[in-house]
């Protein structure tokens, strides 16, 4: 079970001092997900902790580990809320073991 993500894989071409050239980055790989499913839980106890229970389930069609990240932004604005730094408790389960888990950067979880 992984809480209140969705799966996001970038790029990033950042325009050096030399016109017409490019450095390009990129993102680490994610395996591909099927089936994703949410399960959104808000009851009088996370209401008086201010908090909402968020599962998501998904299979996986690949070896490699799965990305999960949240924007840092809300679409339509121009703030950053890095909405990461709001996830309580994340942890990764398949079959009811726990799985490997690290965070590759501040809004991105990378499960094995």
């Amino acid at each position: 079970m992984v809480r209140g993500l969705i799966l996001l894989t970038t790029s990033i071409c950042a325009q050096l001092a030399v016109p017409g050239v490019c450095l390009t980055q990129t993102a680490p790989a994610s395996a591909p997900i099927v089936d994703v499913r949410y399960e959104v839980v808000f009851d009088t106890a996370r209401a008086a902790r201010r908090v909402i229970g968020v599962s998501m389930h998904f299979g996986t069609t690949g070896a490699d580990p799965v990305l999960l990240s949240l924007p840092a932004w809300t679409p339509g604005s121009y703030q950053i809320d890095n909405w990461a730094r709001k996830v309580l408790d994340f942890s990764a389960r398949a079959s009811d073991q726990p799985l490997k888990w690290d965070k590759l950067d501040h809004d991105t979880w990378r499960v094995y």
